[in-house]
């Protein structure tokens, strides 16, 4: 009798671990490496800024601030890379639906963490968003951006 439980027991539990799904996840490690290369993007252009990394459920998993990066850039790079995630969009294009008069009254006081200025941008796999990256410091939310697209163009070969 044992051993027809035991039996059943390992052919069921494996059919429910197969079943399981497998999605990409963005790693404490590759989120540091991102979070170097978008700051070394920005460093070598000459700004002082700070970068952050979430994970998918919008958990801080890298972070780094310039020693002359002003204190507003650490919450301002943690809410760009908080819009960027929540709408899975760069936080450009929502900065620029604003602009328009675009973005639904609600969604402007949704969160206290929305930001409506380019810097942030989700990480994707697959389309799938796994992550995001804020940045904030430069002279305009563009290039905060573009470092941050750099950092992420860093580790594409990883994300896959």
């Amino acid at each position: 009798m044992n051993s027809k439980f035991l039996f059943l027991a390992l052919v069921f539990g494996a059919s429910f671990a197969q079943a399981l799904p497998k999605e990409p996840i963005l790693t404490t490690e590759v989120a540091l490496k991102m979070a170097q290369s978008t700051f070394d993007k920005c460093k070598t252009q000459g700004y002082s800024v700070s970068v952050n990394v979430l994970d998918r459920g919008g958990n801080q998993i890298a972070f780094l601030k310039d020693e002359n990066a002003g204190v507003h850039t650490i919450e301002g790079s943690y809410k760009k890379a908080f819009t960027a995630l929540s709408t899975k969009t760069p936080s450009s294009k929502l900065a620029e639906k604003m602009m328009k008069k675009q973005i639904p009254e609600g969604m402007v006081n949704l969160s206290k963490n929305f930001v409506f200025l380019a810097g942030g941008i989700p990480i994707k796999v697959d389309n799938v968003v796994i992550g995001s990256v804020g940045v904030s410091g430069a002279p305009v939310g563009e290039i905060d951006e573009k470092c941050a697209q750099a950092g992420i163009e860093s580790i594409q070969k990883e994300l896959k």
